[in-house]
């Protein structure tokens, strides 16, 4: 099960961001069905996604009202997060204790995803998965010495951190 409440607040023009994300995720042929709740303080968003978040919205949102704060929680088959987006960036969040590996999200305008890093110690080396908008690559780090790793060679030990990732992080429209 995949439960996910995203909660808008601060001293902005919520009825406003609350158009521009409805406009957003109309236009979003991948849009999942969520509910909306608010008062004068608050916009919630509440989803039972199938895919993920739609953060590229919520990020492209927030950069057209820098003076908010997007605060997404979610929980799947018992994992818990959180992520907190503000002008169109995630500047904080935090996984759940099944989850080891330390994560890295920076997106960019029109929430394009900039930088995605994820790292897991597995044994005596680092394991991990890096993506941006126009490539991606995995890596092993072991005794001083960064590996990278072309998609087609990657070890189903690096393709489990990346997919950890992508399934919990990124939303991609392909």
């Amino acid at each position: 099960m995949f439960t996910a409440v995203v909660r808008v607040t601060g001293a902005g023009r919520l009825a406003d961001f609350r158009e521009r994300l409805r406009w957003l995720l109309v236009r979003d042929p991948d849009a999942e069905d969520y509910s909306e709740h608010h008062d004068t303080a608050i916009l919630e968003y509440r989803f039972t996604p199938a895919k993920g978040i739609p953060f590229p919205a919520f990020a492209q949102a927030s950069v057209d009202f820098p003076e908010l704060r997007v605060e997404a929680e979610w929980d799947r088959d018992g994992v818990r997060g959180r992520a907190v987006i503000e002008n169109g960036q995630v500047v904080g969040g935090e996984r759940g204790e099944r989850s080891t590996e330390g994560v890295y999200v920076a997106t960019g305008e029109a929430g394009r995803l900039e930088l995605a890093l994820v790292c897991e110690r597995q044994g005596g080396c680092w394991l991990g998965y890096a993506a941006s908008a126009d490539r991606h690559t995995y890596f092993r780090y072991r005794d001083g010495r960064l590996e990278l790793i072309a998609p087609d060679d990657a070890e189903s030990a690096l393709e489990d951190v990346a997919f950890r990732l992508v399934e919990e992080w990124i939303w991609y429209d392909q």
